[in-house]
């Protein structure tokens, strides 16, 4: 699955990609191993939003062009 969204500021250049979003089925080991690895996580904590009929969990890291690339577990 690939997720997109409309950015109310879009930056209208050429390779400017807000986020990409990753599933993933164990959200916590991915945290923790993003963390040991020293990604930069965005945000203190993971994430727990509505989505989906049982909620997600989600975090998100700096990509190497600076993009976000976020890490979903769906519930």
């Amino acid at each position: 699955m690939i997720e997109t969204y409309e950015s109310k500021d879009p930056a209208f250049k050429a390779g400017a990609v807000d986020h990409i979003a990753l599933d993933v089925t164990d959200i916590d080991t991915a945290y923790n191993f993003a963390k040991a690895k020293g990604f930069t996580i965005l945000g203190d904590e993971i994430a727990e939003l509505p989505f989906w009929s049982k909620g997600i969990k989600c975090f998100n890291i700096e990509g190497p062009n600076r993009e976000k690339i976020e890490f979903c577990q769906i519930l």
